[in-house]
């Protein structure tokens, strides 16, 4: 059995990903700058979303425990859903090699 990568994208005329994938077809076997065209734009879709409180398929976060969110209430008042001391949004990365 082989190891692979199996990329499925579903464009709908998203101007990105169509720059994207031309610079693929272009790159011949250095993909590393269609790939971090690819990795940016899919950091600033994960930022939105977090802005949003959503999930990749645009579901609203599930509401914290009740025991959970009383006690982050008085702790952290104006933090959102999954923010306490603001770490976690800042964890998603790609990493590029040719």
């Amino acid at each position: 059995m082989m190891a692979g990568v199996n990329i499925e994208i579903d464009v709908h005329g998203t101007d990105a990903i169509q720059r994207a994938l031309k610079h693929i077809a272009q790159a011949g076997e250095d993909l590393s700058e269609p790939l971090g065209d690819i990795g940016e734009h899919l950091l600033n879709s994960h930022r939105k979303r977090w802005e949003l409180e959503r999930s990749p398929e645009g579901i609203p976060w599930a509401p914290l425990s009740e025991q959970y969110a009383a006690r982050k209430r008085q702790e952290r008042p104006a933090a959102g859903t999954l923010v306490y001391d603001d770490l976690l949004k800042g964890t998603l990365r790609y990493q590029i090699e040719s």
